[in-house]
């Protein structure tokens, strides 16, 4: 049995936790510099706020009607996620964190009451020990799981496919466009063959779902008739890691970028070390408006000589790269690092030209993830980095809340009378 488990409004949900007065509130939360629409409360949802809207189009008339807009606050987003997800490895099921907001579960063939009751329990301690609602859509398979889901979200927090009469009618009220893995152009094309719905799309030939849709189609098919085709599986390690965020506004200067490629290396060097790779090589690039007056874009990648994970290294060399691309008198909106053909430790190749690593960077990298995974990002940080703790390129984020679970001087504070 496999069971979908679905923050509700994830963001919108982690913004209300903290932040009580935002509950029975339209909210919105927006994506990088302020720009589109990334998450809406139902009630913003009521008020037709459509997802990637531009909130400066709706800007107007939203606020007008009492709406409240949010800026990111991915480390925050990050953290109660991570909670979330401990929560649900704690049942003793398979597991597979699906996306920040999304983890499937395998259980065994335990008794149907029991399931349930196992949920809504889970469900509870979820919303008691972080604030998080979450809904539960239990299935034979991952897809049916996902189409549980969607009723349980507008029903009691749990819902149960087990029977063959559960799952003919789900399927009858099931729109194309709603099935996963199905989105709006494949739904059309499949419309043209006559089908209507999910039900239409299970009673279909499986050979006709395969030559239309690919092997995926059919898999997809059989699952919808309760043959499980997919299982829960372990993400497997990025090859790339790209790390990069268009700037709060247009910079011309070279030193600017440099501090933005720096702690763009920062970061996503961390990211290789949480996953204990090795990059082969980085790429940097630059880029200007892409409508803008100076269309500009320019990378350059780099073979390391040997497999590293060392954020001081690929600081020194996208440096280099950006000397390399820069164009004077252009005005910026963009940069970013990749970390490029990632290997595990341990099953990198060896070079008998280039020297030995040195154990003692492998100590300090971990010393140094571990204070700022203590006491907060950038509480250890590199002077290429930029003093200022403000950048002036850094993404405009002038609604965002406190980081109020990473950060010890953005902790929440509680006054006693």
């Amino acid at each position: 049995m496999f069971a979908l488990v679905d923050c509700n409004n994830f963001y919108v949900s982690c913004e209300r936790a903290f932040n009580p007065g935002l509950k029975n509130k339209p909210v919105v939360v927006l994506s990088n510099n302020d720009g589109c629409v990334v998450s809406r409360s139902n009630e913003a949802k009521a008020l037709d706020i459509d997802m990637a809207a531009p909130y400066f189009k709706i800007q107007k008339e939203y606020e007008a009607c009492g709406g409240i807009a949010c800026s990111s606050n991915y480390q925050l987003y990050g953290d109660m996620s991570a909670r979330v997800m401990h929560i649900l490895r704690e049942t003793g099921a398979r597991f597979e964190a699906y996306s920040i907001d999304e983890a499937f579960l395998e259980f065994g063939r335990d008794d149907p009451a029991q399931l349930t009751q196992l949920a809504h329990e889970v469900r509870d301690s979820i919303h008691q020990w972080t604030g998080i609602p979450v809904a539960f859509g239990l299935a034979p398979t991952k897809t049916l799981a996902k189409l549980a889901n969607h009723v349980a979200k507008k029903n009691t927090g749990v819902f149960e496919i087990r029977t063959e009469d559960q799952r003919l009618q789900v399927l009858r009220k099931t729109e194309l466009c709603d099935i996963w893995g199905i989105g709006r152009r494949l739904s059309r094309r499949l419309a043209h063959e006559g089908l209507t719905n999910a039900y239409d799309l299970a009673c279909w030939d499986p050979r006709q779902a395969r030559k239309v849709m690919g092997v995926v189609g059919e898999r997809l098919l059989r699952e919808l008739n309760g043959q499980p085709c997919l299982a829960i599986s372990d993400l497997a390690p990025r090859q790339n890691i790209l790390s990069s965020r268009s700037f709060g506004k247009l910079t011309s200067k070279k030193e600017d970028l440099a501090e933005a490629m720096a702690c763009y290396s920062v970061r996503a060097c961390e990211k290789l070390r949480r996953q204990n790779s090795l990059a082969l090589g980085v790429y940097a690039f630059i880029s200007t408006p892409r409508h803008g007056p100076q269309p500009f874009h320019e990378g350059l990648s780099y073979t390391l000589p040997a497999p590293t994970q060392d954020s001081a290294q690929i600081i020194k060399i996208t440096h280099k790269l950006l000397d390399r691309i820069f164009q004077p008198g252009l005005k910026y909106q963009k940069c970013g690092v990749m970390l490029l053909n990632l290997v595990q430790v341990g099953e990198e190749q060896l070079s008998l030209l280039a020297p030995a690593p040195d154990p003692r960077q492998a100590r300090l990298m971990a010393t140094l993830d571990h204070i700022n995974h203590r006491d907060g990002r950038n509480t250890i940080f590199y002077g290429a980095q930029g003093i200022e703790r403000k950048h002036t390129w850094a993404m405009r984020c002038g609604r965002r809340s406190p980081r109020y679970t990473t950060q010890w001087s953005e902790l929440p504070k509680v006054y006693a009378r």
